[in-house]
């Protein structure tokens, strides 16, 4: 099991959380419901103006593909600079309680 984190600024003074969630339920997370080995996403409001979210595959390959159609997602959804990915973190999952005993 991989895990992507991926860290988010919004830029733009015209753009809210809930504006930016929405987008992301309507857009996105069909795009990564998609992807074979996808299992979960999560959207975290940081303290305004960032934002977390947290995807959950079973495949470093899916993984990936999440993290490259997260991006996409920013460039066609938004003006430049209006919302820009901070940082990306993805790693295979050491510990935790759905995986003891399955590794």
């Amino acid at each position: 099991m991989f895990i992507s984190v991926r860290r988010f600024e919004i830029r733009d003074d015209r753009l809210t959380p809930g504006v930016v969630t929405e987008l992301v339920r309507s857009e996105l997370v069909p795009e990564f419901e998609q992807i074979d080995g996808f299992r979960e996403y999560f959207l975290m409001d940081s303290r305004h103006p960032k934002l977390t979210s947290i995807t959950i595959c079973d495949t470093e390959i899916a993984a990936g593909q999440t993290n490259r159609a997260s991006q996409a997602f920013i460039q066609r959804s938004f003006r430049p600079g209006a919302v820009e990915r901070i940082d990306v973190t993805t790693g295979n999952v050491l510990l935790a309680p759905s995986v003891i005993g399955h590794m």
